[in-house]
C-alpha cells in the first residue's frame, strides 16, 4: 500500500515488540523495489506499542480519503483478551497523523479476542465493509458490517464456514488470514496461515446473477461481460418495461469508487462501458438498481 501517496508502494509491518514501522519505498532507477525503515508509527507523538505481535490493517474506515489503521491491542503476555484498536487519520493525503485510538464494538461492547489478526474486505458482497479476525484458537471470527461503509457497525460474530456453510474453518491455532482474489476469477478467496506454519488457501465460489422481479413484476436481467478487463468495465442490462436504473461499483472493503445515475431506460437491452482508469487493479463489485431491487455482479480489473 502507497502509506505516503509519492506513488510507490510501501510496507507497514507489526512486530512481535508490539511496534508498527514504516518501510518506504524509495526510486532507485532499478526494476526492483528498493525500500527504507522510515520509523515506528506514532500516535500522539509517542510511538504506537499494543504489547506484543502487533498486526496492523490500513484501510480508509470512515470513508474520507484518508487511511486509517486496526491493530489489536495484546496488552501484557498472559493479560486478559485483548481489544481492536482504530486509530483515525487526523492528518492529511501523504501525510498520516494519528491521535488518540477507540476501540471497535460489537453489540456495543468491543470486540475481544486473543492474538488477533484482523482484515478487513467486503465479505458479503453487499457493499459495506466487514471485520474478520483470525484468532489463537485457530477460528475465523466474521463480524457482518450493519451500519453504512462510512460508519461501520457490528451486532454479532460468526466462525465463517466452508464446503457451503457445513463446516467451520478451523486451523489448529494461531489464524492468520488475508481476503484476496487469490486466482483471478472474481471471487474472494481466504489465505490463511497457522501456528504450525502452513498456508491454506479456501477458494471463493463464483455468485450467480439473480434475476428478480422488479416493482411492475416484469423480469429484467443484468450481467458484466468481457471480465477481466482493463481500463474499463463493461455491463449489459435487459429490460421489459422502462424504468429508472443506476449503477454502483465497489472495492473489496466495501467503499464506493463510482455512482453512475443511468436514469430512465426503455425496454430492451442496453450496454454500458464503466470507466476504471483512476482504479487499481482488483476485484470489484457491480450493484445495479432497478427500482427497489438491486443485483449484485463481479468483475476483475487488470
Amino acid at each position: 500500500m502507497d502509506w505516503d501517496e509519492d506513488g510507490m508502494l510501501d510496507i507497514i509491518v507489526g512486530g512481535h515488540d508490539g511496534m508498527i514501522d514504516h518501510y518506504r519505498a524509495v526510486d532507485s532507477g532499478v526494476s526492483y523495489p528498493v525500500l527504507t525503515y522510515a520509523g515506528h508509527i506514532t500516535a500522539n507523538s509517542t510511538v504506537i506499542d499494543v504489547g506484543y505481535n502487533a498486526a496492523p490493517v490500513v484501510v480508509d474506515w470512515n470513508e474520507d480519503g484518508l487511511l486509517d489503521m486496526l491493530v489489536e491491542d495484546e496488552g501484557n503476555i498472559g493479560g486478559s483478551a485483548a481489544c481492536v484498536r482504530m486509530y483515525i487519520n487526523r492528518g492529511s493525503t501523504g501525510n498520516p497523523i494519528f491521535e488518540d485510538y477507540t476501540f471497535i464494538n460489537c453489540g456495543g461492547t468491543p470486540i475481544t479476542t486473543r492474538r488477533g489478526f484482523p482484515d478487513v474486505a467486503d465479505l458479503n458482497r453487499d457493499g459495506r465493509k466487514d471485520l474478520i479476525i483470525g484468532e489463537t484458537g485457530g477460528y475465523l471470527q466474521y463480524y457482518e458490517n450493519t451500519g453504512t461503509n462510512e460508519s461501520p457497525l457490528f451486532d454479532s460474530v460468526d466462525s465463517l464456514k466452508y464446503n457451503n456453510g457445513s463446516s467451520t474453518i478451523f486451523l489448529l491455532a494461531y489464524a492468520r488470514t488475508y481476503v484476496t482474489d487469490w486466482n483471478d476469477d472474481g471471487c474472494l478467496d481466504l489465505l490463511c496461515g497457522n501456528g504450525h506454519g502452513y498456508v491454506i488457501l479456501f477458494e471463493g465460489s463464483q455468485v450467480g446473477i439473480e434475476k428478480p422481479e422488479n416493482s411492475a413484476g416484469d423480469n429484467f436481467s443484468f450481467s458484466v461481460i468481457d471480465t477481466p478487463s482493463c481500463g474499463s468495465i463493461t455491463v449489459r442490462l435487459g429490460l421489459e418495461e422502462r424504468s429508472n436504473a443506476k449503477l454502483s461499483v465497489y472495492d473489496i472493503t466495501g467503499r464506493q469508487v463510482v455512482d453512475l445515475h443511468l436514469g430512465e431506460i426503455d425496454p430492451g437491452d442496453r450496454t454500458f462501458y464503466v470507466g476504471m482508469n483512476s482504479q487499481p487493479a482488483g476485484v470489484y463489485y457491480i450493484v445495479c438498481k432497478i427500482g427497489s431491487h438491486n443485483i449484485t455482479a463481479n468483475a476483475v480489473l487488470l
